[in-house]
Parts: structure tokens; sequence; C-alpha cells
């Protein structure tokens, strides 16, 4: 066997095993972030395939996009000017300190 079919055979079941890591993660990357400051922008049909874009201003000045297909969020909930606190790990959202539910 020539050494580009050995290295070739090596490296698919690593690619295999890193996609499917990735695969695993991304859904739960929008869990992770967390974020506490207040509600500058707010797309519920974005160009990003209809899913809601919410703009935050953070309490140290930096914004975050908060974007995704599992934001349940709606319009009577949240609103430009909200204050909104979103813990790491967490599907609730704390919106004028009241908690939410805020991803499926």
């Amino acid at each position: 066997m020539s050494p580009f079919l050995k290295s070739f055979t090596l490296a698919i079941p690593i690619l295999i095993g890193l996609g499917v890591g990735l695969i695993i993660q991304l859904p739960s990357e929008v869990e992770r972030m967390a974020f506490s400051g207040q509600v500058t922008f707010i797309d519920w049909k974005s160009p990003n395939h209809g899913m809601p874009f919410i703009e935050i201003d953070r309490n140290n000045g930096t914004k975050v996009k908060f974007s995704d297909y599992r934001i349940i969020l709606n319009s009577n909930q949240v609103k430009v000017g909200d204050s909104i606190i979103k813990l790491s790990g967490s599907k609730s959202c704390e919106i004028n300190e009241k908690s939410v539910l805020c991803i499926k």
C-alpha cells in the first residue's frame, strides 16, 4: 500500500471523530453563553434563516450577539431597553429581574 493510502486510511477515523465531536458540541454553544447587560437591538426574523437576533450591550462596554434557532423569546417578553442576564449553562434568562425560559 502506498504511503498516501496509509495516511488517508489513518486520517478517516480521526476526521470522523472530530466531526462527531463538533456536532455534539455546537447545539450547546448557546447554553454556554453568559452575559449581562441591556438589549440594544432585536430582529425577530433576521436574514440568517429567520432566527431571532438580539444584540446586548454588556455592562463592561462590549456587545454580545445572541442568535440561535433555539431562542424561544417573543416580543411580549423582551424589548429594546430591557436589562437581561444569562448565566453559562442555563436555558433561562433574567429579563428585568424576572426569570424567563429563553432557550428550548
